[in-house]
């Protein structure tokens, strides 16, 4: 099945070790590093210290200091938004009281921050690395090393850290559409953080630090839907404030939802839409342009353009080879054509709001651990993968299995994909941003009742609450125009077959 995929996906990809003589450190925008001794600086970053501890970052990415009174305690590198919907640009002075008694009130601090950012808190005997809610701007590190890092070619290879032969092969690197689980990364004595979990950078090694318990199911999601929309017009806005963004446009729910949430913004909005030549490229291409029209919003179509070989394999350096998405891949240079000076907003982990990874027979207590995973994702059984998966479900603070399905689609398919994803098109946009990357709107998600997200009635109540006219577009389907027709006709011929197959007692060839 693995090699059947590869031959259909025609992408470029090769083990990481192929890639550090192709490229350099230059080519690794919006990265950075950090580790317990100095080490040299890449051409053109930025190198900071406190203490021991050496921080160097591509310019392009934001740092802030995070101090207690005069005393430096550590950095927030990335686009944090407060909780007044200010995108921070300041140092971050935080209160003496309470800092000392632990990383309980730290904790509180840090998410009460939305936003795309990794945090370090280095000012005590116990050093900690964190990530943002999703997890959207990655940690790996290696202990034998002392060093965290964006990028794997960031960490220098030695005897301990070659590449995993076995796991690339075992994934079916390069053309495979499945992330690297449960902390693993291409290389040996190299993992990555998920979210959810803290990394000490003293003894270099993860724990999680939320949920601690099981959610208290809300039997009425109104309250948690108007919660989700405030977040998201403060999120929104804070970035706007700014200047003018641009936002994705698709014929999908998430993207409804931001679009919901964005109408006080709309005159400050180029809207875009990617015209990829796959099946959702096409239902896209059909809906948004309508939606624009009707509402007469700034709207462009982004023409799909072929990426070069060299393209793609750079696209495989920036993304630290974690990422092997066909589709992402070969969209290099289309997505090149976005305005690289505008953020580029997008509605990454609002599938947790939708039951996105539940079965039809999921429930609170449905029979469900590692083994049904990885047959459910088609991961392969390798040692390595089930002693890492086993620790992970071994650790877990919740039973209820449609909680633990939502932290999969958390930690494993969001933090092991858009973790690296928007490094991959450092020109696409000033910088990337993901309205839905807030504590308070993933704590809502995991309290909606189960069949309310079962049914996807969440984007009707947020249309409904924000902005009724998109009703009345179709999700994820082509109804307009001659493609549209075409679909119409494909799927009533389909039916009859079945209604046909049906009455006659034919078998199915399904």
């Amino acid at each position: 099945m693995r090699k059947s995929a590869r031959r259909a996906n025609s992408v470029i990809g090769t083990l990481p070790s192929e890639l550090v003589e192709q490229f350099e450190a230059t080519d690794l925008i919006g990265h950075y590093r950090l580790s317990g001794s100095r080490m040299a600086v890449p051409r053109g970053w930025l190198d900071h210290r406190i203490g021991e501890w050496q921080l160097v970052h591509e310019q392009t990415l934001p740092s802030l200091r995070i101090t207690v009174g005069d005393r430096p305690i550590g950095w927030l590198l990335g686009y944090p938004v407060d909780s007044e919907g200010t995108l921070v640009r300041r140092d971050i002075q935080l209160p003496a009281h309470g800092i000392s008694d632990g990383y309980d009130v730290l904790e509180d601090i840090l998410y009460s921050f939305a936003g795309r950012y990794v945090a370090f808190f280095l000012g005590s005997a116990a050093p900690r690395a964190y990530l943002d809610p999703m997890g959207s701007l990655g940690i790996l590190f290696c202990p034998s090393q002392g060093i965290a890092a964006s990028s794997p070619f960031l960490i220098p290879y030695t005897s301990e850290t070659g590449d995993r032969f076995g796991l690339i092969e075992a994934l079916s690197f390069p053309g495979s559409h499945l992330s690297l689980p449960f902390g693993l990364t291409p290389r040996h004595g190299i993992d990555w953080l998920m979210p959810n979990h803290h990394l000490d950078l003293s003894e270099w090694h993860t724990e999680r630090h939320w949920p601690r318990g099981e959610f208290e199911p809300s039997h009425d999601p109104g309250p948690l839907v108007a919660e989700i929309i405030r977040a998201l017009e403060k999120n929104i806005g804070a970035v706007v404030d700014n200047g003018a963004i641009q936002m994705s446009l698709t014929a999908g729910r998430d993207s409804r939802m931001l679009l919901a949430c964005a109408r006080r913004y709309v005159s400050d909005i180029s809207f875009v839409t990617l015209d990829l030549p796959d099946g959702v490229g096409k239902i896209d291409r059909n809906v948004a342009p309508r939606m624009a029209r009707k509402l007469k919003l700034d709207h462009r179509i982004i023409p799909a353009r072929k990426a070069s070989a060299h393209a793609m394999k750079r696209y495989a350096y920036r993304t630290g080879c974690m990422v092997w998405d066909p589709r992402a891949q070969r969209a290099v240079r289309t997505m090149s054509q976005l305005d690289p000076g505008r953020p580029y907003v997008m509605g990454l982990c609002g599938e947790v709001g939708r039951a996105y990874r539940w079965q039809a027979d999921d429930r609170e207590t449905t029979a469900f651990g590692l083994e049904e995973y990885l047959v459910r994702r088609g991961i392969p059984s390798l040692p390595e993968i089930v002693d890492k998966g086993r620790q992970w479900f071994d650790r877990l603070p919740v039973e209820n299995t449609l909680t633990i399905l939502d932290l999969l689609q958390v930690e494993q398919e969001t933090g092991g994909y858009d973790s690296w994803f928007a490094f991959g098109f450092p020109d696409a946009g000033l910088f990337h941003f993901h309205p839905f990357n807030d504590r308070r709107i993933i704590d809502a998600f995991l309290r909606l009742p189960g069949e309310y997200k079962r049914e996807q009635r969440l984007t009707d109540d947020v249309v409904a609450g924000a902005w009724p006219e998109l009703a009345e577009f179709p999700y994820n389907q082509a109804i307009y125009g001659v493609h549209g027709m075409y679909r119409r006709l494909r799927r009533r011929a389909k039916d009859l077959v079945t209604a046909l197959r049906g009455s006659s007692g034919a078998p199915s060839q399904e």
